[in-house]
């Protein structure tokens, strides 16, 4: 009789291993931070853009950082996380590179001080690398979306 690690067979072995892997990879990455809430005060004649990431089981580790017309406002958007982003009025290009040859973009233009947007990240699952992609969306669905998110700290 044959001694293999842990008491198991070559096999059980790898299928424990990936098991570890499966739980503990999406962990390793999702936000800490405190729950959802909205900005009490906005800074006088802003806007405030809330990027958002729902928590998803694939993609957990990654965290593409965000732009704002070229310039890094958030080094990362992590699994589960939220960020608040105050604008000028204008328009504004926001974009998160996941990988050097991947990029998504939303252009929207805030058109005076105190709007409210929402900006959704979705990690899109790929058989060598992952994506990231921002979509604008409705301030209700933004709402709703976010309150299972922390605060990216």
């Amino acid at each position: 009789m044959k001694d293999y690690p842990f008491g198991c067979a070559p096999g059980w072995t790898m299928a424990v291993a990936w098991g570890l892997l499966a739980v503990l990879v999406p962990l390793s990455g999702c936000a800490t931070g405190p729950s959802f809430r909205p900005v009490e005060q906005m800074p006088s004649g802003k806007s405030v853009v809330y990027f958002y990431r729902p928590a998803r089981f694939y993609g957990g580790a990654r965290g593409p950082a965000v732009y704002d017309n070229g310039r890094k406002i958030l080094n990362g958007l992590t699994n589960g996380g939220y960020w608040a982003h105050f604008i000028e009025p204008g328009e504004h290009v926001f974009s998160a590179k996941a990988t050097i040859l991947s990029e998504s973009s939303v252009r929207m233009t805030s058109k005076g001080p105190g709007q409210e947007h929402y900006i959704r990240m979705d990690i899109l699952p790929g058989a060598m690398k992952s994506d990231a992609k921002l979509y604008r969306v409705y301030p209700e669905q933004g709402r709703e979306e976010i309150v299972e998110c922390k605060l990216i700290e």
